[in-house]
Formats: structure tokens, sequence, C-alpha cells
């Protein structure tokens, strides 16, 4: 029986939980990379309504993929061209972004398909960190996570919202 749920003040017969009512992705999860080079979406990040197409792109030095929705990655590329018009070549910025950046769309089960040169540019093979950061999301090798989560500066990061949020 399909468990029903509410969404909105209507029933529904979908069965997977609500996404965040800002559609926003956070929680850090860890989640294998299947035989065909995809790795599943927590099941709050693909509730009704939620993105099916994004940009994934290298970034970080070869350190991580990040993952735009459609929205967050024009806003992206529109907020690089300003910054740096005048100052560089616009067509070079363009060649550049387009050499890391694919376009990809969740399958109807919710699995995000990872271009295979992508997944040896930042060392994932079997298994990828799912770090959410609000408005995109980011996937990691799990021992290079695990550094980059261990770092000072991360800590005193930390500290200022365990300090800010004391205040409230």
């Amino acid at each position: 029986m399909i468990r029903e749920q509410v969404i909105n003040g209507s029933q529904t017969g979908d069965k997977s939980p609500p996404a965040c009512p800002d559609l926003t992705y956070i929680e850090n999860s860890t989640h294998a990379i299947d035989e065909s080079n995809r790795i599943m979406l927590p099941a709050n990040w693909r509730g009704p309504g939620a993105e099916r197409q994004f940009y994934l792109m290298v970034t970080g030095i070869d350190k991580y993929l990040s993952v735009m929705p459609l929205k967050a990655y024009g806003e992206f590329v529109a907020e690089l061209r300003k910054k740096y018009e005048g100052k560089i070549s616009i067509p070079d910025l363009d060649r550049e972004i387009n050499s890391r950046v694919k376009c990809v769309t969740l399958d109807r089960f919710g699995r995000l398909p990872l271009p295979p040169t992508f997944l040896t540019r930042v060392g994932i093979t079997k298994q990828g960190v799912l770090v959410g950061r609000h408005s995109e999301f980011e996937i990691w090798q799990p021992e290079k996570y695990e550094i980059e989560a261990t770092k000072p500066e991360r800590i005193t990061v930390g500290a200022i919202i365990d300090t800010e949020l004391a205040k409230r």
C-alpha cells in the first residue's frame, strides 16, 4: 500500500518525503557510485517540485564536483562575466567554464549521472560524499572530504556558527 502524504494541502501517492520548502540542499551523506556511474541523491533532495536537471562542474583544482540547478548555474556564470569583464577575455572564460561543465538530468529513480572523465579528475571511484550548500551541492571523494572537513579553517567557521546560534 502506498503511504499518502499531505503536501501543500493536497494528498499525493508519492512515496518520497517532501523536499525542503525552499528546495535547499542541506546535510551531508555518503552514497555508492553504481556501475553506470550514477549516484543516488538523498530522498529529501528529490521530493515533489525538486530540480531534475543540473550543471555538474569540476572545481577546486580537481578537488570535487560542484552541482548546480540551472538557475544557480546561470547566476554563477553571469556573476563571473560581470566580475571579470575588462580584466580577462570573456571568450577565454567561457571556453574554460565549458571544458569543466556538463548538463545532466536525474533518472526516474533520482540517480545523478556522473561523467567518467569528471570522476577520474576528482578521484571518485566507489563512493561520493554529497555535501549540501543550500542552493547547490558538492560531490567529494571521501578521503579528500575528510581532510577538508578537519582543516583548522573549517573548525573556526564551525565555532563562529555555534557562537552566533547561542546568541539567539
